[in-house]
């Protein structure tokens, strides 16, 4: 049996709740995939999130059909983007650094940079004393 881990999981259940909030009005039967298509459009800016939200509704459909509940898997006929990095909505978007950003940036590196010593001191001491006196 799958099971997915807790970040999977929570991130499926986020997309169902989205998916009930906003189509939740709407008939399965009556939902068509060009609705659906406009729907994940107006939200995913990225070919990878569109996707992933395309494949929650391909799964949630699959439901739908085997519980007689919807005649045909409307998601699926929604064709997949292409994740290629030569298309521009899947590049990324860079913003320049200003002084600002670079003092906050530096600032918390160091505190986090501390607290990692501190961690790997104290792992380091307890495993040295495991060494000398064993677990």
């Amino acid at each position: 049996m799958f099971r997915p881990n807790t970040r999977t999981r929570a991130n499926h259940l986020f997309k169902m709740a989205r998916i009930k909030r906003e189509l939740g009005h709407c008939s399965v039967a009556r939902t068509d995939s060009m609705f659906l298509e406009e729907w994940l459009a107006s939200f995913c800016k990225t070919a990878d999130q569109f996707n992933k939200w395309r494949y929650s509704l391909v799964m949630l459909w699959k439901l739908a059909v085997a519980k007689h509940l919807a005649a045909a898997n409307e998601p699926e006929k929604i064709e997949q983007r292409s994740t290629s990095k030569k298309l521009a909505m899947n590049q990324k978007v860079r913003h320049q650094l200003n002084l600002d950003g670079y003092k906050a940036i530096h600032k918390n590196g160091r505190a986090a940079a501390a607290h990692r010593h501190e961690t790997v001191s104290c792992h380091s001491s307890c495993a040295a004393g495991n060494l000398q006196h064993g677990p």
